[in-house]
């Protein structure tokens, strides 16, 4: 047999003994000696029991009421009868455990919601049981069919009192160490809160009235406190102390006609003290989720890393988190009595929201610039506004060296065009150059012979060549240094160059309307040097913005992207302008090319130069749109 098999036969039998002793402590005044009591707590232990052991166990609960039958009660009915009888109960509640259980179960009972649950079951559990049960002796003739009304009545209610006493608390005890915690250091009020419950019960039950029934709504007042110090528990603590006084009292002073009538009273009594203790939980649990937002609200500002001030409506702080105090300079706020104009003195709150540019003041004397989001506070929380500053000076210390890198980018373009412009001046200078050296020494030949010539003029010759030969030895040694500087081939993050390029581009697409997207990514592996890629992206997105204004503002849009191939890395620029018409695509990377008004053509040869000068390439690719889209080759390997 498996250890599960085990485990359920230890559980169901615990069941079946704490069962028939319950049904043995509340035999009391029965009908007809069946089990139709003013109260049956082994209902409440039979729902509690199938609630958290699931509703398979149902058949315990048939085997421990036909035992209560047999051993308990000793019914005068046969055994078929009884053992029909008893899976009354056990179907009723069994169904009923099901349905709580697939509504979300009864684990906590901390809402109205699961109170109102358990008492509607209970009540259609009750009832459906009560149905079963007399009837299965009424058929067998051992129930009168007279007296069938009553029967139902008094079995219904002992079922539903059992439920509502017994079933919640039993539930509880499943949190035993948190209830032990809560009664920790409150003994005084548990002994007060008891002494006027039993005054109270020796009132209603004791000998001096007996019975009275005017008597009962006294239970209200001690029930109602503690419902309202302890929740569900100690109502159902307290109701099945009530219940334990009326059995004892209805051994002793009360009649049957007295406890049935109470016990009816007792179901309201139930009823409202269930629903009364859920409310307080139901509150309890919000004033807990409301503490731990509050709590994770204030460690959220106490670590937030911008400053979070709330100002009064007469713009005095009334609260400052640790950053704004570094950020201010501030001690205690409230202390200080310090007004947003000491803090921000440039910001006029003149909408209930927005978002500004500023200054703020540290200690009365130092500015910095900061970025300041408010917005207004409306009830239920305090009247005021919300400010949130950031201090943007290192942003502005980053930006500014994004425009002095912008502003080198764009020299080291301009020394690149000069390097191209002098390549292009020596190739075309070079063979006019040499031939003027030819024809100065064929003038020096032919003027040798004469006899009468100015001494002058041989020596105004040798130094025109000598010239022309400097002048050719300088344009070749400039195109020897433009073509020969070395190349610093390194790993590229290409988020983070992507992203230095688009920052450089920033206020100028802004202005123009133009939106730059790229999609770089730095897990995308690429070599090449930093410098000349960043010459080369700087030139071909500033292509793309003057290709933009032919275009209408809300259309202009620059994308790129960077992806991984067999060759290295290519990184494309795509704009949605014009393009680039087929006339100048055949001489588009050409020296001097170009279609802007005020151009030099020389930018596209350039970058194609440094990047083939790196083992990569520039071309033009026309496929999947409409405006003009380059490809940048990085290479795979650095090169040699």
């Amino acid at each position: 047999m498996r250890a599960t098999s085990y485990e359920k036969i230890w559980v169901g039998g615990g069941y079946v003994a704490a069962y028939v002793c319950l049904d043995a402590l509340s035999f009391v005044q029965p009908l007809l000696k069946l089990g139709i009591t003013p109260w049956n707590p082994q209902a409440g232990l039979t729902l509690a029991f199938l609630l958290v052991r699931g509703w398979r166990f149902a058949p315990w609960t048939a085997a421990a009421a036909l035992l209560a039958e047999l051993f308990v009660r000793g019914s005068p009915a046969p055994i078929p009868v009884l053992a029909l009888a008893s899976l009354a109960p056990a179907l009723a509640y069994g169904a009923v455990a099901r349905w709580l259980v697939e509504r979300g179960g009864l684990s906590t009972l901390r809402t109205r919601r699961d109170a109102l649950y358990l008492s509607g079951g209970a009540g259609v559990a009750a009832l459906a049981s009560a149905v079963g049960y007399t009837s299965a002796f009424m058929v067998a003739g051992v129930l009168p069919l007279e007296i069938l009304g009553a029967a139902l009545a008094r079995y219904w209610v002992g079922d539903l009192n059992g439920v509502l006493t017994l079933t919640p608390l039993l539930i509880y005890l499943q949190r035993a160490p948190e209830l032990a915690v809560q009664i920790r250091g409150r003994g005084a009020l548990i002994v007060g809160q008891a002494v006027f419950l039993c005054a109270t019960l020796w009132l209603v039950f004791g000998p001096t009235v007996a019975g009275d029934i005017r008597f009962v709504y006294a239970l209200f007042a001690p029930v109602a406190w503690i419902a309202l110090t302890w929740g569900v528990p100690g109502t159902t603590l307290a109701t099945l102390l009530i219940q334990i006084g009326l059995m004892f009292g209805s051994e002793h002073w009360l009649a049957t006609s007295s406890v049935i009538e109470i016990q009816f009273l007792l179901v309201t009594l139930g009823l409202t003290a269930l629903l009364l203790g859920a409310v307080v939980a139901e509150r309890s649990l919000a004033l807990e989720r409301v503490a731990a937002a509050e709590a994770e609200q204030r460690a959220l500002l106490t670590t937030a890393p911008d400053a979070v001030l709330i100002a009064a409506p007469d713009q005095r702080i009334v609260s400052a988190n640790l950053a704004a105090r570094r950020l201010f300079g501030l001690a205690d706020p409230d202390a200080d009595d310090v007004k947003l104009s000491t803090l921000l003195p440039a910001l006029d709150v003149s909408t209930n929201t927005g978002r500004k540019r500023t200054t703020g003041v540290l200690m009365g004397t130092v500015r910095f610039p900061v970025e300041v989001a408010w917005t207004r506070l409306d009830p239920p929380a305090r009247h005021g506004f919300l400010f949130m500053v950031r201090d943007i000076t290192d942003q502005e210390a980053a930006q500014a060296q994004l425009r002095e890198r912008d502003t080198a980018l764009a020299r080291a373009m301009r020394l690149a065009m000069a390097g191209e412009l002098a390549t292009a001046l020596t190739h075309e200078l070079n063979q006019p150059m040499t031939a003027l050296v030819s024809y100065l020494r064929a003038v020096e030949i032919l003027a040798a012979p004469l006899e009468t010539r100015d001494p002058r003029l041989i020596e105004t010759l040798r130094k025109a060549m000598r010239e022309a030969l400097r002048a050719s030895d300088v344009l070749k040694r400039l195109r020897d240094f433009y073509r020969s500087g070395a190349t610093d081939v390194a790993e590229l993050d290409l988020a983070a160059l992507v992203a230095e390029v688009v920052q450089a581009f920033h206020d100028r697409a802004t202005r123009m309307g133009a939106h730059i997207d790229s999609s770089a990514s730095s897990q995308v592996p690429a070599l090449g040097d930093r410098i000349q890629v960043q010459m080369v992206l700087h030139n071909l997105i500033g292509n793309a913005l003057d290709a933009l204004a032919e275009v209408e503002p809300g259309a202009r849009a620059v994308r790129i992207k960077a992806w991984p191939t067999d060759r290295g890395t290519c990184i494309s620029v795509e704009d949605s302008g014009p393009g680039v018409s087929a006339d100048v695509e055949k001489e588009l990377f050409d020296p001097f090319v170009t279609t802007k008004p005020d151009g030099m053509g020389l930018g596209l040869a350039i970058s194609r130069s440094l990047m083939r000068g790196q083992g990569g390439d520039l071309r033009l690719d026309r496929e999947g749109t409409p405006g003009a889209r380059f490809v940048i080759q990085l290479p795979s390997s650095a090169k040699v």
